[in-house]
């Protein structure tokens, strides 16, 4: 937010408008490592509404005790973007 008090105005939601996705969903894309190495919780996240940008779909899994990753796919193209993921806290 160092960027937006520099502006003459703070940017808000309203600002960048998109439009919800209501086409059909696409399948999982599996040219993707990570689609296939975690392909059942990504389709699983693939039945829920878009809640990013109007046509991603945050899913999100658990990977240790102290870890968790998160992706955003398309519900047009079934693509996922890069899996981010690491730890939550302290050892």
């Amino acid at each position: 937010m160092l960027y937006a008090k520099t502006l003459d105005k703070q940017p808000k939601f309203t600002d960048y408008p998109v439009q919800i996705y209501k086409g059909p969903t696409a399948i999982l894309d599996m040219n993707d490592a990570d689609a296939r190495l975690f392909r059942t919780r990504l389709s699983e996240g693939l039945k829920q509404k878009p809640d990013y940008a109007g046509e991603y779909v945050a899913v999100g899994w658990g990977c240790c005790a102290m870890c968790f990753s998160l992706t955003l796919i398309s519900k047009r193209t079934g693509k996922i973007l890069k899996v981010f993921g690491g730890e939550t806290g302290e050892n």
